[in-house]
C-alpha cells in the first residue's frame, strides 16, 4: 500500500512553431504552458517572470487537486460512501497564492473522536493562512509596511495581482495579535501562579522571599573606586558619594524601559468630506524593553498595568526572581504612579527619569 506521496518538478524551455500568447494555458492537473515569442525568450527579465508565473500557476492547481483528494479520501475511509458527505469549497491563502478546492465534510457521528474533515473548520468566508503565507505577511509584511504596501507586495512575488486584499490583510494581522497577546496573557498567568503569585501579580504566600528581597547594591569599596575614578573634580567626589539614590549592582538588575507608543487612529474607509481641523484621535501601546546582562526582550500590549504584569512574569520565568527592577520611563505620571501601584510590596526597585526630564524637574 502507498504510504508515501512524490513530488514531480520539471520546468522545459523548448523551441517551436506554435503561436505566442500572453497568459498560461492549462493542459492538464498540474500542467501550463505559455508560448513566449523569441524575443521574450531571449530577454533575461522577460522570460524570468513568464517562467515563474508559470510556475505559480501549475503549483497552485496542483496543490489544490491534491488536497480536494486527501479530503475526498479521508471521506470515504470513514463514511465509506460520499452519498453522507457535503462537498464545500476549502479556502486557502498561501505562500504559493490562494487556491480553492472542493472539501468533504462527513456528516456528524455519535464518535467524538472522529473530524469531519483532515483540515481545520472555517468559518463561510474564511480563508485557511498557512505558515508560510503567515511569515511573508506577517513577520515580513505587516511589520515592517502599510497594510497596502505589504498586500501589493505579496500578491506581486506570488505573481497573483489582487489575491489577498489589504483589509484582509489588515484583518488577518489584528487576529493573530490578539491570539498572541491572549497566549501571552494566559502564559503569564500560569508563571505568576506557579511562582507564588496570583493571577493579577500580587505576592502571595509562595512568594514572601520576594516582599524580603531589598535593593542589591555594589559594595562600598567598590563604588568608591568607581567616584575617584569618574569624578570631574577631586572636590566633587565627596558630593558623589552623598548621592542618596543607591548603586544597585548590575548583574543582579533587570532593566526596564517603559513607554506609550501612540500612532494616529485609523478609520476603515476615508472620504476626502472627512477631512477636519481637529486633532486625530490616537491609539497607544505600552512598549517594555527589558535588558539583563547585555541581553533583551521586548513586551507590548496595551495599558501600563498589562504590560507590567508581563513584565513580572518575565524574570520569574527566566531564573531572575530575585533580581533588582529597574524602570527607567519618561515625566508621564501615570507610568511611574502606575509601576508604583504595581509593585507596592517590593524593595528592591528603583523608578530613573530619563535626563531630559530630569534637568526640566
Amino acid at each position: 500500500m502507498a504510504n508515501n506521496y512524490k513530488i514531480k518538478v520539471q520546468v522545459e524551455i523548448e523551441a517551436c512553431a506554435d503561436p505566442a500568447a500572453d497568459r498560461p494555458i492549462k493542459k492538464g492537473i498540474g500542467t501550463f504552458e505559455q508560448v513566449i515569442s523569441a524575443e521574450q525568450a531571449h530577454s533575461i527579465d522577460e522570460c524570468e517572470q513568464i517562467v515563474l508565473q508559470t510556475h505559480y500557476e501549475a503549483v497552485r492547481d496542483a496543490l489544490a487537486h491534491h488536497l480536494s483528494a486527501v479530503s475526498r479520501q479521508y471521506a470515504l475511509g470513514v463514511a465509506g460512501s460520499l452519498e453522507q458527505c457535503q462537498v464545500k469549497p476549502y479556502r486557502v491563502d498561501g505562500e504559493v497564492g490562494r487556491i480553492t478546492f472542493d472539501g468533504y465534510w462527513v456528516e456528524p457521528t455519535n464518535r467524538p473522536d472522529i473530524a469531519p474533515s483532515p483540515f481545520p473548520a472555517l468559518h463561510a468566508q474564511e480563508w485557511y493562512r498557512t505558515a508560510g503565507f503567515k511569515e511573508i505577511a506577517l513577520a515580513y509584511g505587516t511589520t515592517e509596511e502599510s497594510y497596502r504596501q505589504a498586500a501589493d507586495l505579496i500578491n506581486r512575488v506570488r505573481h497573483q495581482p489582487d489575491a489577498t486584499p489589504s483589509r484582509t490583510l489588515r484583518e488577518n494581522t489584528e487576529a493573530e495579535g490578539r491570539q498572541v497577546m491572549a497566549l501571552l496573557e494566559h502564559q503569564a498567568t500560569n508563571i505568576l501562579q506557579a511562582h507564588g503569585f496570583t493571577a493579577q501579580g500580587v505576592p502571595a504566600e509562595g512568594a514572601t522571599d520576594c516582599i524580603r528581597q531589598s535593593l542589591v547594591t555594589l559594595p562600598s569599596e567598590r563604588v568608591e573606586r568607581a567616584i575617584q575614578a569618574c569624578a570631574p573634580e577631586p572636590e566633587w567626589a565627596a558630593e558623589m558619594a552623598r548621592n542618596p539614590v543607591p548603586y544597585e549592582d548590575p548583574t543582579c538588575s533587570t532593566h526596564i524601559s517603559l513607554d506609550d507608543v501612540g500612532v494616529k487612529g485609523q478609520k476603515a474607509t476615508r472620504k476626502r468630506s472627512d477631512a477636519s481641523s481637529q486633532e486625530p484621535k490616537r491609539v497607544y501601546n505600552t512598549i517594555a524593553h527589558i535588558a539583563h546582562t547585555g541581553q533583551a526582550y521586548i513586551l507590548t500590549g496595551q495599558g501600563v498595568a498589562r504590560v507590567l504584569r508581563l513584565v513580572l512574569a518575565f524574570p520569574l520565568h527566566n531564573q531572575l526572581r530575585m533580581s533588582n527592577l529597574l524602570f527607567f520611563v519618561d515625566g508621564q505620571r501615570a507610568l511611574y504612579t502606575t509601576i508604583l501601584a504595581a509593585f507596592p510590596w517590593l524593595k528592591a526597585l528603583q523608578i530613573v527619569l530619563d535626563w531630559f526630564h530630569l534637568e526640566k524637574s
